[in-house]
């Protein structure tokens, strides 16, 4: 560092970094070729099955509205209404926080880490195959009966992104999108009736 002239407290942050993403397993197994666009660090690993999920039901809300106004409801990709970065980033922070809690979120994690290594090989983690497993499905199954449930007949579903999230994010937008997801998942898996209301 000080050959490089690198204040020691960046150092440290840099160093600390490091240490929380890379698997010191892993970059040797790979002879030092280590890629986190292959295998994310083990915390991101559960936040990248939720995205993709909510992903998923994110689809099927704009075919919904598309089907009720019987025309092509151009409604564009997830990540427009929940920007990626920093805001989704405090956007899982919360739903995991207000949604699951540590417990939960810990048993997930080691549930989806025993998927991750199932599904891969020594080229990294095959996500597509992860994610059409029966495995996947039960697992996020269950995950979302628990966000859901908490979501269920909330006007504000996450009243901390209200106040957390900047303006800029709309966060009433967001938090409309989840009691939409909510209305969406009890029709599904309990017969509820409810129409789900055009999203603006």
């Amino acid at each position: 560092m000080e050959v490089n002239a690198i204040p020691q407290a960046i150092g440290e942050k840099i160093a600390l970094i490091l240490e929380d993403n890379l698997d010191a397993a892993s970059f040797c197994e790979h002879g030092g070729s280590y890629s986190l666009s292959v295998t994310p660090p083990r915390k991101r690993v559960l936040d990248r099955v939720i995205v993709h999920k909510f992903e998923q039901y994110y689809v099927q809300i704009t075919e919904k509205l598309s089907e009720k106004k019987r025309q092509s409801n151009q409604l564009g990709d997830l990540f427009e209404v929940i920007p990626r970065g920093e805001c989704l980033d405090l956007f899982l922070s919360l739903i995991k926080d207000h949604c699951m809690g540590n417990e939960q979120v810990k048993t997930f994690t080691q549930r989806i880490e025993v998927l991750t290594n199932r599904f891969s090989d020594e080229m990294g983690i095959s996500w597509l195959d992860l994610y059409e497993s029966d495995e996947y499905e039960a697992c996020m199954n269950e995950l979302f009966s628990i966000v859901f449930h908490y979501l269920k007949d909330r006007k504000v579903p996450i009243p901390a992104l209200n106040i957390k999230l900047d303006h800029r994010y709309q966060p009433e937008r967001i938090n409309k999108l989840l009691r939409y997801m909510s209305k969406l998942w009890l029709n599904q898996h309990h017969g509820d009736s409810t129409e789900i209301p055009e999203l603006k």
